[in-house]
């Protein structure tokens, strides 16, 4: 039969595998990476790995002093009496509602850099003149002046602009000259990503650009931020301009909300400015030497909480996160703009092709989610061990897209290609024999490369043929035979062969080279359907003759041997078939029926397989054109429990003790034999024929090398 040619899902890479890496590719540089929701998609990749990383860094050499609700609720708490108020002014005068009276800012500083701090940095706004008078910013002032270059303290941009208002203009809030020209000063303001979380940082902060993005870079002026202007003042400004450098991912160290759990420790406001405390816990200022101190509202009165990958984190946190990071010489690495083209272009790559190494639908899908897998575990490696910021959800989405897309496109082409297949076997085999093959690819595939196999093989041809075509006009004779390939191919496919190929009005057939059900089964089938065919033929020939056309005669040869089966041909045209001496035999056979005048011949490799479930006569010991080696032949009667057979069983029992005397040279007790065969079946061609045999070789005696054989004069 016309092999099929299945198609490996691994070679499919053609123009249509390739548009699989067109279409990330364009997709995502046209349309996806500007889209808000990967965009936030690729953000919140951040926070996850920030959130597996875990806190990061030694000990971060940074504290925060924080005004929270117990600094602020002093006058009416629990924890100082009268008498500690009387004693501490600085106490005393936080009894006042916030914002308190700067003097007290100024003793806190006083202490903590007394006490052995390195800068401390007031996450404060003084915008305006103390509401308790002139003499309280002159007591500011005056610290300010004595810790000159050693304090730092807020500046902001209008809140419309930081916000990002329409139709803002920029204004930037200093703090009043008296302040601003004794210490430095930093702008505190961060620019939350579209999902409000904050990833970044601005060293250098242009109003400009802020206000208009799009503004060019000779029309923009630049202001310190906060933590720049901190890092200055604790390492120097040349070493901390080196260090803070553009709007980098923010490398935080780890969560937020005081000492306890936070990645910066925490002290209430009150503590330090309390003696006991500050002798005891702080032991005079020696926990806090050498450290930088942020000064910073957390009460939730102030609404000064943000979004960051660790969760809510208040700003002086924040500011304190960055200080600390950049101390240890933390920074996020990103890759440049354009990287993620060949990012990918190279995750397609492996989407399109790491999937396709198994055949196994399942395994295949597991393929890409474990190329998946791998990728996003290489970039948590890279972010937690490097912090190098690769695209996360972007190529991941693009693997998905090419890894499932690909798979759909071997699933249709598969799909198409099984119906194919399914139409081109269901021509030749059963539908329950091409569901078998169709299910076991990888069997089937071996076996179109070639294999060996044992197999029984069935050849027929129509008897006189050229005779019938002769006296037939063309298109009934094609008509005719058509009806009779087809019955004689219902027959074959009823039993489970595979129909080969038609030789003219011949019929080639094989048990055993697709699906098998035992050599022994493989051969009964075949004679089965050998059978079968003689009862179909009798059927068409009434129906022709009854239609005054003419009946058609055939005979039928069947073989078993180890054949080699698989897909033979040109590169032009291959054909699924059997080839081997077994093969060729089967046909002799065929041909043998015409001089014997039997219906079927079987080879003596047959007739051990299909046992007593036929009745079978010795035929002869031939020797067929093209093989030295004779071989014996049965004539197939008929089944062993047909009521009423052409050749009983006794008969065939007299028949072959006739042979077996004619074998061994007893001419005139076979021909006894023989005649008491005839006197049931007197017309029938193989006794008369041996009779006459015999009568020849007791006039003319043969050599002592004879055994019987009788040799083909024809193919």
């Amino acid at each position: 039969m016309a092999a099929p040619q299945p198609t490996h899902s691994h070679h499919r890479a053609g123009p249509l595998g390739l548009l699989w890496f067109a279409i990330p590719v364009l997709l995502f540089a046209g349309l996806w990476l500007q889209r808000p929701e990967v965009v936030g998609t690729e953000l919140r990749s951040i926070d996850w790995r920030f959130s597996i990383r875990g806190p990061a860094g030694d000990e971060p050499g940074v504290a925060v002093i924080a005004i929270d609700d117990a600094s602020m609720q002093v006058e009416g708490g629990s924890l100082y009496g009268a008498e500690t108020f009387a004693a501490n002014r600085a106490l005393d005068l936080m009894r006042s509602p916030f914002p308190w009276p700067r003097e007290v800012h100024g003793m806190l500083i006083d202490r903590l850099l007394q006490g052995g701090a390195r800068v401390v940095a007031l996450d404060l706004l003084f915008t305006g003149p103390s509401s308790h008078g002139d003499e309280d910013d002159a007591a500011f002032e005056s610290v300010l002046a004595r810790h000159t270059g050693r304090v730092v303290i807020g500046a902001n941009l209008a809140n419309n602009i930081a916000q990002g208002a329409a139709g803002s203009s920029t204004q930037v809030i200093f703090p009043i000259e008296r302040f601003a020209n004794t210490c430095v000063h930093g702008l505190v303001n961060y620019f939350p990503d579209p999902d409000g979380v904050i990833r970044r940082i601005g060293y250098q902060i242009s109003p400009e650009a802020v206000e208009n993005p799009s503004i060019p870079e000779g029309f923009r002026t630049y202001l310190p931020s906060f933590p720049l202007q901190i890092l200055r003042a604790a390492i120097g400004a040349d070493r901390a301009d080196a260090l803070c450098e553009g709007w980098p991912l923010i490398p935080f160290l780890g969560r937020g909300q005081g000492a306890d759990v936070g990645a910066v420790p925490v002290y209430p406001y009150h503590l330090i400015v309390e003696d006991k405390s500050w002798a005891d816990m702080f032991r005079g200022g020696e926990l806090l030497r050498d450290k930088i101190v942020l000064v910073g509202p957390t009460a939730p009165v102030f609404q000064d909480s943000h979004q960051t990958p660790f969760g809510g984190m208040n700003g002086v946190e924040i500011h304190a996160q960055v200080v600390a990071a950049a101390l240890q010489g933390r920074r996020m690495l990103e890759l440049p703009a354009l990287s993620w083209l060949p990012l990918l272009l190279v995750c397609s790559v492996v989407a399109y092709t790491v999937p396709r190494m198994p055949h196994n639908a399942l395994l295949r899908l597991a393929a890409l989610v474990a190329a998946m897998a791998a990728y996003a575990a290489l970039a948590q490696w890279l972010f937690s061990a490097h912090a190098v910021v690769v695209l996360l959800a972007t190529p991941l989405a693009a693997m998905a897209l090419v890894g499932i897309g690909s798979q759909a496109q071997d699933f249709w082409l598969e799909q198409r290609e099984r119906a194919r297949l399914r139409r081109t076997f269901e021509t030749h085999v059963s539908k329950n024999i091409a569901d078998a093959l169709l299910s076991d690819r990888t069997r089937l595939e071996s076996m179109l490369g070639g294999v060996r196999k044992p197999v029984t093989i069935l050849f027929s041809d129509v008897r006189d043929f050229t005779s019938i075509s002769e006296n037939a006009r063309p298109e009934e004779l094609v008509a005719q035979l058509n009806e009779y390939l087809s019955g004689m191919v219902d027959c074959i496919l009823h039993e489970g062969g595979t129909l080969h190929k038609f030789i003219g009005d011949a019929v080639m057939a094989v048990w055993g080279d697709t699906v098998s059900e035992g050599v022994e089964e493989d051969a009964r089938r075949a004679v089965r359907a050998a059978l079968g065919m003689f009862r179909r033929l009798g059927e068409l020939n009434e129906k022709w003759v009854a239609e005054g056309r003419i009946p058609m005669r055939m005979g039928v040869g069947v073989n078993h041997g180890e054949v080699v089966v698989g897909n033979i041909g040109s590169t032009r045209r291959m054909e699924f078939t059997v080839i081997g001496d077994p093969v060729n035999l089967a046909s002799r056979l065929e041909g043998t029926t015409k001089e014997f005048r039997c219906d079927i011949l079987i080879g003596e490799d047959v007739h051990p397989l299909v046992g007593a479930e036929f009745l079978l006569r010795p035929a002869g010991r031939i020797q067929v054109k093209g093989r030295s080696k004779p071989v014996n032949v049965y004539e197939v009667v008929g089944e062993s429990g047909d009521p009423a057979p052409r050749i009983t069983p006794a008969g065939i029992e007299t028949f072959a003790a006739a042979m077996t005397a004619f074998y061994n040279r007893r001419f005139s007790g076979a021909i006894a034999l023989f005649e008491n065969y005839l006197t049931n079946y007197p017309q029938d061609f193989l006794g008369r024929t041996y009779i006459e045999e015999s009568r020849r070789l007791m006039d003319s005696p043969p050599p002592e090398t004879w055994d019987g054989t009788y040799v083909m004069r024809s193919k």
